[in-house]
């Protein structure tokens, strides 16, 4: 978390521009990457104070300028952002609506869709969790897979797919992106030492991270 500004910084004009892929600040204002609406492909941020979202190319905060992050064209085109913020409500609510998504579009059972769903919920906080959550999915039949990856990549925070990634490519990666891996590999890898703010999802026969949950897709 970024530190709160002193008293001298909110009241000076914004002269300091701070380049981000989402962050939680000191006082509890969220600010995360989104799609541009206005222009394809571009970037914006939003801001979350508590009370009304805000959405703009560039956000202040406190005498400071927040701007989107420079990414890579090749991962901007593979990066799911949301275009907006829905209203909240009770986390209980939103995890079994998540779950029931899980039991409308794939053959999961009832503990393996409560388990995918707090990995989801978890990729949205990676900057309060001390190390990357990972989840293993096994699938005998890649279409199985597939589903599962399909919902994952439109429901996780920043989904990124990778198919056939090594270690090195996750390193390559920006490290304050606080992505959600989706990765597809039929042969094991070894140990990512990328970001903490990384989620990966693997599926098949793969091995990401040292935290995580186990799960045969079938």
């Amino acid at each position: 978390m970024r530190q709160n500004p002193s008293n001298s910084e909110i009241n000076a004009p914004c002269n300091i521009v701070i380049p981000t892929a989402g962050e939680i600040l000191d006082d509890g204002t969220i600010i995360d990457l989104v799609e541009d609406t206005s222009r394809p492909g571009a970037l914006a941020l939003l801001k979350f104070d508590g009370r009304e979202p805000e959405i703009g190319s560039q956000i202040e905060h406190h005498g400071r300028m927040y701007v989107p992050r420079s990414i890579s064209s090749i991962v901007r085109r593979s990066l799911r952002l949301p275009s907006g913020c829905a209203p909240s409500g009770p986390t209980t609510k939103l995890f079994n609506r998540l779950v029931a998504v899980f039991e409308n579009f794939t053959d999961l059972s009832e503990h393996a869709r409560k388990s995918v769903v707090s990995v989801l919920l978890a990729s949205w906080i990676p900057e309060l969790i001390p190390v990357p959550v990972t989840l293993f999915l096994w699938a005998p039949d890649p279409a199985v897979g597939a589903r599962v990856l399909t919902v994952l990549g439109a429901l996780c925070r920043l989904a990124l797919p990778l198919s056939g990634a090594a270690a090195r490519d996750l390193a390559a990666l920006p490290d304050d992106l606080p992505r959600t891996l989706l990765v597809i590999r039929a042969a094991p890898m070894r140990a990512c030492r990328c970001s903490k703010y990384c989620t990966p999802v693997v599926t098949r026969k793969a091995a990401i991270g040292s935290t995580s949950a186990r799960l045969p897709l079938t």
